[in-house]
């Protein structure tokens, strides 16, 4: 029988396991480790960004319902509004559930501060954000905030602290987060001091940096620096891990609306709308075309990298429509007579003589004062004033905005008397620089500078606009269209750096419907082309436009795309045939000469005539450069222009196929043919581990941009093949072999894919001249154990013959 203690003592260790079973024990003190239950029902917050205590420029870097930040919460299901201009009173708070202030620079009235305290008492949630203590520079201040947040216990230090934290506490705040960083650009962060409920859960330097506290049914968090609510694309190699300011940002939100903690969802696309737009039914929206192109970019006429001529084939690569250089001026016209308006104007001249499917806008920045973007201007404007800037613009017609205002804080001063000033328009985002600027589409005009001075790179930021009616020749677009269409504000921003799609929110879903609608045209279009073809009909112009489709959708040029996949379907477009006659290989012999021959064969029932143009052709002496032939019905006609290597490199030949008199109004369309000079060269260099030989294919400057990749085999006299990867540089493609002697013969093949997906292959054999080979191991041990063999016979026989 079991004893009575026995029993008794089983009933205790079964009340020790499983008590906690039956009763669980929350910790309810919000300053603390709390953590959310994860089985609760998630709750959207309405959230209030603050703008209307800003001053100096410090709403530039004050993120609201137009930024990155804003865009992550919409993705992760709250929402958000900024107000610009109204006390913080409890009528404007009552419509919210969290209020976010970014350092104000302006103080808040008591009534604020007391209408705040009012509604984290009642349940809401307050986020502060501090910024450093700036006796320099911006001068900004956290000061302001301290009004607020000492009534939680938090104090906004007047330092400065840089660098990356990871010291965190277990707290929902900080889950899932491995580190966040200060670096805002041109701000760094500040520290905190607790009292109170406050409590700290991240440190840096043993100071208190991210903080939370309680009041009421409400809960505040502050941070003391801005960095985690900007920097979500800048900066990452700051950071342990790549979104750990996207899941802090959304930690800090969550937290205050008392959701539980959950992994962010990375918007794959920033849809960040600044109003509706003008009430328009989707009849009258579809009456607008769009017009996609690069507005404030430079050329070698001012600081830009490249010359207008390879500014402008880049252009036509990306499949823009239009394009306003604007290249720098200054307060005297430099010596060289080159600057402002003078590379657009070179473009326009190349575009305009060859016929290219391009509008050019005669465009400067202005830039002995704070620099300012001037369209279309007819004439350099030279000041160094900044109200002459504006005024000597408008003077000729032309619209003016300000440039980049978060470069520096001497910016500042202008940004404020903007409207003073009589601006026509503001950079919200100049190169994927955007910070807090979203929110100043809200109440002025805006557009997206490219700026990289660096042809390369323009395509990553872009300006959509839609006109109704164009006025430029056959329906294209002109400079009074853009002006219209950016003064009223028919734009949306393209911004793949950040993947951001910006503007008023009729425009922004009409071009997110033209980007279904011009992949279904495409997917339409390809069906009936190898519909065609497998009737055995040779449809090259269909095939061509098609292409040109194809990569003016992967640029996101969609008018452009849709229009050229529209032209490919139509019966006249079908009924063209154009070949590359010769030259049949497009790997040349060095100084070689040969005939670039075009087929185009006429299928329709009519005559017909063609013109075609030579844009460019690289490291070739050829001629002509317009041939314009009639081509009867059902007959062929070849279009030849005899050509002389003059050069090693990469051979660029671009063929504008235009005019067509045709009954279907068919658009200008290039045709781009590559190749490359067959000439590999070797240097070898030698070291102890052997020869280190390096292979290159020589190219031009102008060549760079053209290789994407290129590859090395080689085989070697054992029959092992190996493949190395060569870089494309400025002088030419660049790979090498190490580890060989003289006399080792390999075989080599490379192979160079250029931008367009064509490859090249280019052969050889090469021996390699310089090292002696080491000698062979076992030869070396077999002579030394022999010679000691023999030593150790004479010492004996030495050693035997004198004992004798």
């Amino acid at each position: 029988m079991v004893s009575r203690k026995l029993i008794l003592l089983g009933v205790f260790i079964s009340v020790l396991l499983f008590a906690p079973m039956v009763y669980q024990s929350y910790d309810l003190d919000l300053s603390s480790n709390y953590q959310s239950n994860s089985a609760q029902t998630f709750t959207g917050a309405k959230i209030l960004f603050d703008e209307a205590h800003t001053k100096n420029g410090s709403a530039l870097w004050t993120p609201g319902n137009a930024s990155l930040f804003s865009a992550l919460l919409t993705e992760n299901g709250h929402e958000s509004d900024t107000n610009f201009e109204n006390d913080l009173d409890s009528t404007l708070l009552s419509n919210y559930d969290i209020l976010v202030l970014f350092f104000p620079q302006i103080s808040l009235k008591s009534s604020e501060v007391t209408a705040i305290e009012d509604f984290v008492e009642n349940g809401g949630g307050l986020l502060l954000v501090g910024i450093d203590n700036q006796t320099t520079s911006w001068l900004y201040t956290p000061e302001h905030l301290n009004s607020i947040s000492e009534s939680f216990g938090i104090t906004f230090n007047l330092d400065e602290w840089s660098g990356t934290a990871n010291d965190f506490d277990d707290h929902q705040v900080m889950q899932g987060v491995s580190s966040i960083h200060s670096n805002s650009e041109q701000h760094s962060a500040c520290s905190l001091s607790l009292s109170g409920s406050a409590t700290s859960v991240a440190l840096y330097d043993g100071n208190s940096i991210v903080a939370v506290s309680s009041s009421g049914s409400g809960r505040v968090v502050a941070v003391g620096t801005l960095a985690p609510f900007l920097m979500y694309n800048e900066k990452v190699n700051l950071l342990e891990s790549r979104y750990d300011h996207h899941q802090f940002s959304l930690n800090v939100i969550d937290w205050l609306s008392g959701n539980a903690h959950r992994t962010a969802t990375i918007p794959e696309r920033n849809v960040l709308y600044v109003g509706d737009g003008p009430n328009l039914t989707p009849a009258q929206i579809a009456e607008y075309k769009i017009f996609t192109g690069v507005y404030h970019e430079h050329t070698t006429h001012s600081d830009g990298a490249q010359d207008p001529d390879e500014v402008l084939d880049t252009a036509m690569d990306i499949s823009l429509d239009f394009m306003i250089p604007t290249d720098h001026s200054y307060d005297v016209e430099p010596t060289n007579q080159r600057g402002g308006i003078t590379g657009a104007m070179a473009m326009r001249e190349i575009a305009k003589r060859n016929g290219l499917d391009i509008h050019i806008v005669l465009g400067a920045e202005l830039s002995k004062g704070k620099h300012s973007v001037a369209f279309p201007l007819t004439e350099n404007v030279y000041t160094n004033i900044q109200q002459e800037m504006i005024t000597e613009s408008h003077n000729q017609g032309a619209i003016i905005g300000l440039c980049h205002p978060t470069i520096d804080p001497t910016y500042a001063p202008v940004y404020e008397e903007f409207e003073s000033y009589d601006y026509d328009f503001i950079e919200v985002d100049n190169s994927g620089f955007i910070y807090g600027s979203g929110e100043e589409g809200f109440s002025k005009n805006f557009m997206g500078a490219s700026d990289f001075h660096d042809r390369w790179k323009m395509n990553t930021m872009l300006n959509v606009l839609f006109i109704q009616n164009p006025t430029g020749p056959d329906g294209s677009i002109s400079d009074a269209d853009i002006v219209d269409a950016v003064l009223n504000r028919r734009i949306v921003i393209i911004d793949k750096i950040n993947s951001i799609v910006y503007g008023e929110k009729v425009w922004v879903d009409r071009f997110l419907e033209m980007e279904e609608e011009t992949e279904t045209s495409i997917s339409t279009a390809t069906t009936i082309i190898q519909q065609e073809e497998a009737t055995g009909t040779s449809v090259g112009l269909s095939r061509l436009y098609l292409r040109w489709a194809e990569s003016a959708f992967d640029y996101m040029s969609y008018g452009k795309s849709l229009r050229y996949s529209n032209n490919s379907i139509s019966p006249d477009s079908i009924g063209i045939d154009i070949e590359i006659a010769s030259p049949e290989e497009f790997v040349f012999e060095e100084n070689s000469a040969f005939d670039v021959t075009i087929d185009i064969t006429n299928n329709l029932d009519y005559e017909i005539s063609i013109n075609t143009s030579l844009i460019k052709a690289t490291h070739l002496d050829i001629s002509p450069i317009n041939q314009e032939q009639s081509i009867p019905d059902g007959s062929s006609v070849s279009f030849t222009r005899p050509a002389q290597l003059t050069e090693p490199g990469f051979v660029n030949i671009l063929i504008n196929i235009l005019d067509f008199d045709t009954n279907d109004d068919l658009m200008p369309v290039i045709l781009r043919m590559g190749g490359i000079v067959d000439v590999i060269n070797f240097d070898e260099e030698l070291d102890e581990t052997g020869t280190t030989v390096q292979v290159w294919v020589p190219t031009q400057r102008d060549d760079y941009g053209q290789i994407k990749s290129a590859t090395l085999t080689y085989t070697d006299s054992s029959g092992q093949e190996y493949s190395v990867a060569m870089s494309p540089r400025i002088d030419g493609v660049r790979g090498e072999i190490t580890d060989y002697y003289a006399g080792e013969t390999l075989d080599l093949s490379i192979e160079i894919v250029d931008y367009a997906g064509e490859t090249y292959t280019l052969t050889g054999t090469y021996t390699v001249q310089e090292g002696a080979p080491p000698l062979p191991l076992m030869p070396i041990i077999a002579v030394i154990g022999i010679a000691g063999v023999a030593a150790v016979v004479i010492v004996i026989a030495f050693r035997k013959f004198k004992g004798t």
